[in-house]
């Protein structure tokens, strides 16, 4: 950044109050900011008032570069922001700005953390470092069957499983978290209240009544666009200590995961079950390790890398169970309300 380097910035942010939430809310709408930038601008206009104040030129001058697509609308965005704070008032709904102690010290460690980020669940989900199971979006059945029981085994190791909720690996890691009863997280490429693509609306619920967590850095609302899934992989990363690449061909998003790790020194392995898949065995020629259970896994991850493993559910009485199946038919009715798009924008 031009008017001030990342590493001032973030250090900045220690100390400076916390942006009001309608500020934070508007910058968080204002589409054509990088992460950073958005934490540039609530660093320097962090009231509505400020914000109001600021013209298009003002915008350029608090993030030190132009902005020749999309003009500064401020009055627009204030009123946007009722979308956001309906949504937030849903309960069990978050906003965490990158300066408070609640949001998560190994995402803020990536090179480009949201400044602004949207949460629905249990927050407490993001107080650990977790792993990210990630794949091809068309595995055959041994790398799904994989993924489920890798999922499964760390949840039952209490190891939070970070993943897409796309479909393929993805959604089989989380069945399998899921089922362990320990939360999982899942980062999503769209608006927080964007299920996508549809049908993991009950995967969704699911991992939501097991306490767990969604993130997204973009705003209710916001539709699936294929530009803003490479994005949420850097945020999968920066909330992991560890990524498995179950299966994938060369040209797949898993890929981009597993650079976003190497590039913060996150440990990439790739599954036994994807070494016929192009992808994977570029990744073992640069050096990943082959693994095959969650063992292997936490071995070459650390176990001191994964401190404060939430423990995994079971033991449950009867009562406890039938409450937690209301719990989960309750979450399938609210996403079932969703105005979720029903495939990617191209």
């Amino acid at each position: 950044m031009s008017i001030m380097d990342r590493d001032t910035l973030l250090s900045s942010l220690e100390s400076a109050p916390r942006p009001e939430e309608d500020a934070l809310l508007m910058a968080g709408r204002f589409v054509p900011l990088r992460s950073l930038e958005r934490a540039a601008l609530l660093l320097q206009a962090p009231t509505v008032k400020k914000l109001l104040a600021l013209d298009h030129y003002g915008v350029e001058r608090c993030i030190g570069r132009p902005l020749r697509r999309t003009p500064w609308n401020p009055e627009e965005l204030r009123e946007a922001t009722g979308i956001d704070r309906r949504w937030l008032a849903g309960g069990t709904r978050h906003v965490w700005w990158i300066g408070d102690h609640t949001y998560p010290g190994h995402l803020r460690r990536i090179w480009d953390p949201p400044a602004v980020l949207y949460g629905w669940g249990e927050s407490s989900t993001l107080a650990c470092p977790g792993i990210a199971v990630v794949g091809t979006r068309e595995p055959d059945e041994q790398g799904r069957a994989a993924a489920y029981r890798l999922g499964l085994d760390l949840g039952q190791r209490g190891v939070v499983v970070v993943s897409g909720l796309a479909r393929g690996i993805d959604s089989a890691a989380h069945r399998g978290a899921v089922i362990s009863g320990t939360p999982a997280i899942a980062v999503l490429g769209s608006g927080i209240d964007s299920i996508y693509p549809r049908e993991n609306r009950a995967l969704a619920a699911d991992l939501l009544g097991a306490g767990g967590l969604i993130v997204s850095e973009y705003p209710p609302g916001t539709p699936a666009h294929r530009t803003r899934f490479p994005a949420r992989n850097r945020i999968v990363v920066g909330l992991s200590a560890g990524i498995v690449v179950v299966q994938a061909p060369e040209r797949s998003g898993a890929l981009i995961s597993a650079d976003f790790g190497l590039q913060n020194g996150v440990e990439v392995m790739v599954h036994s079950s994807g070494k016929g898949w192009s992808g994977c065995s570029r990744l073992r020629s640069e050096g990943a390790a082959t693994v095959t259970t969650a063992n292997d896994v936490i071995t070459r991850v650390s176990p001191e890398a994964l401190p404060g493993s939430i423990p995994a559910g079971g033991g449950a009485d009867a009562e406890g169970d039938s409450a937690a199946r209301a719990q989960l038919a309750a979450e399938e009715r609210k996403l079932a309300l969703l105005d979720s798009p029903s495939e990617v924008k191209p």
